[in-house]
């Protein structure tokens, strides 16, 4: 199998240079010394996640796959990166209602000799609830109630 990682043997002196450059690209670093002042800085690209803010839920709805339906992908191929998202707060979760609730993921590549971990966050708008709840003045009945009724 051909390893998705870059692999670089430079002099000490280089290494803060290139460290800079894989900072600012928001790539993982491994530094390892071979004991004659070489390193090597293996990559690992961060999946990217697509995650958009959900449409509005009306309270009593629990979160399901509509709402934690992030995606993983190859940063530079856009292909797939299987692996499991982990959603907070889970799915069966029924949020209160109330403006942007914040919904959290964490992703966990199959694959991770050569992906780093991501995570995510989205927003949801909770509704209230306006079904009306039946009252006693909302029933109308023929029923006649007797003396052993009571």
């Amino acid at each position: 199998m051909i390893s998705k990682h870059k692999l670089y043997s430079i002099d000490i002196v280089s290494i803060v240079m290139i460290l800079v450059n894989i900072a600012d690209a928001g790539q993982f670093a491994h530094i390892t010394n071979n004991g004659n002042n070489v390193v090597s800085v293996i990559i690992k690209p961060t999946p990217t996640i697509t995650w958009s803010n959900p449409a509005d839920i009306v309270y009593g709805i629990p979160l399901s796959d509509t709402q934690l339906d992030a995606i993983a992908s190859d940063p530079k191929t856009g292909a797939p990166v299987p692996g499991t998202f982990v959603y907070n707060p889970a799915a069966g979760t029924v949020l209160s209602a109330g403006l942007d609730p914040t919904l959290n993921t964490i992703f966990t590549p199959t694959d991770t000799a050569n992906y780093t971990t991501a995570s995510d966050s989205v927003l949801i708008n909770v509704t209230p609830n306006t079904t009306p709840i039946p009252t006693v003045a909302n029933f109308t009945s023929n029923v006649t109630i007797g003396y052993s009724s009571l």
